[in-house]
């Protein structure tokens, strides 16, 4: 439960092969009025990205998120 604390306190999450072997995905929530009510998500194959790559995918998944979230009304 920590790391779902952890997730949701930074606004995004990571899966490492976690569901489907050899996927690495980032996802971040998408609010309308407060509420989460959908999310971004971008799952890519894990040996194509280092670190580098890793903390981009995150930012962009982030930012997708936030714009669908403020053309909601969040």
């Amino acid at each position: 439960m920590r790391e779902v604390a952890r997730d949701v306190g930074r606004g995004w999450a990571v899966s490492n092969q976690e569901i489907d072997e050899g996927v690495w995905a980032a996802s971040a929530p998408v609010t309308e009025v407060g509420r989460t009510v959908a999310a971004v998500s971008a799952p890519c194959l894990a040996f194509r990205l280092d670190e580098k790559k890793r903390a981009l995918v995150i930012d962009l998944v982030q930012k997708t998120a936030l714009q669908i979230s403020n053309a909601l009304g969040a």
